[in-house]
């Protein structure tokens, strides 16, 4: 599933209940930043794994996503199997 704006993230994450979030933080409307909080703060989305993939590899910037609700970070660009790694981390960790 893909969405292009934090409102569409939001939306699709209640709807089809993912097992975790890849989310780009430089969304439109609502950054991704944002979009992680209220995540995180809603019940039914709070226990969903996030991983933050963006394009600023920088400490504040790590930091900053994990303080807003990201499970793991993951800076562009980078390997395809980069990502998987992350996202299969993110599926050990909560099975």
């Amino acid at each position: 599933m893909t969405a292009s704006s934090g409102a569409d993230v939001m939306a699709s994450a209640l709807e089809w209940d993912p097992v975790v979030i890849v989310l780009d933080l430089g969304l439109k409307d609502v950054d991704g930043w944002e979009v992680a909080r209220r995540l995180k703060a809603d019940p039914r989305t709070a226990a969903v794994p996030i991983i933050a993939f963006t394009g600023a590899d920088l400490p504040h910037e790590r930091i900053s996503a994990m303080r807003a609700g990201c499970d793991r970070y993951l800076a562009k660009p980078s390997a395809p199997s980069a990502l998987v790694d992350q996202i299969e981390r993110c599926l050990r960790d909560t099975a």
